[in-house]
């Protein structure tokens, strides 16, 4: 793998940095490969429970794919390098069955925001600015930006952010719920993995399935119906029996969930 993605495995946690702090973490096509190949490995560990994604360094999380590289390229060499590679990691990311939290470290900007949107949860450093600036250099958000934008804050702020390419702060960013948290940067990896650590010490089958649901289309009948099976099923794993009889001894020993 690429030194510029790094994997880390600790315990049930996988973190993914980008490591291209020279170049506000922007996105190249080593990188791209790297994503893909990190992101089949965390996949295939049933052993992971939650995976973080962040920038190395102070300044930036990602600003996005690098633009000497990609505007180099011929339009067929660019939709499949760029557009259709950059989707398939956008897609292979928010619909991993182990929940996401995106760490924001700096600029997030462009690919990066459309990479932190990926994710289920996003925490920001409080000097954090996030933007979508594709139209002021004459493109749009080529990575699933459009969609999960105003699937996020609303058709309305989404066009906004697009429409005048403008950066908005963490505190609005949290205003109009693109962020779930905003933190002192000196906190953010502390704040960041203690959550991590608090879903990873749930069921996982429960909490996996929970993910599933929320992410289902709620305007169609399918929601309740995943629901209820997904209730039947997570009742009688090993966990379920595990915290149910923890609750009922009034056990003050945390359950350790195995993930049956």
């Amino acid at each position: 793998m690429s030194d510029l993605i790094k994997l880390s495995l600790d315990g049930p946690i996988a973190t993914l940095e980008l490591n291209r702090p020279e170049k506000l973490n922007a996105l190249n096509r080593e990188m791209l490969d790297a994503l893909i190949a990190a992101l089949d490995r965390i996949e295939t560990d049933p052993d992971l429970r939650v995976l973080v994604l962040t920038g190395a360094g102070p300044k930036s999380f990602c600003v996005g794919a690098d633009i000497l590289e990609w505007s180099q390229l011929p339009p067929l060499q660019m939709w499949k390098i760029w557009i259709r590679e950059g989707h398939r990691i956008m897609g292979q990311i928010s619909q991993l069955a182990i929940p996401v939290i995106a760490s924001l470290n700096g600029f997030t900007l462009g690919g990066g925001l459309e990479l932190a949107l990926t994710a289920d949860i996003r925490i920001a450093a409080d000097h954090v600015m996030l933007g979508a600036p594709e139209t002021k250099l004459g493109i749009i958000p080529g990575w699933g930006g459009t969609q999960r934008l105003k699937q996020v804050v609303g058709t309305a702020r989404a066009k906004q952010m697009i429409f005048t390419g403008d950066s908005i702060s963490a505190d609005q960013a949290m205003a109009w719920n693109l962020v779930n948290e905003v933190v002192p940067a000196a906190e953010l990896g502390r704040h960041t993995r203690a959550l991590a650590e608090t879903i990873a010490a749930n069921a996982p089958v429960a909490v996996q399935a929970s993910k599933a649901l929320l992410d289902a289309d709620g305007s169609s009948h399918d929601g309740p119906l995943l629901e209820g099976l997904a209730g039947a099923l997570t009742s009688f794993t090993e966990d379920a029996k595990a915290g149910v009889a923890a609750f009922k001894t009034k056990s003050t020993v945390k359950v350790k969930f195995q993930g049956q």
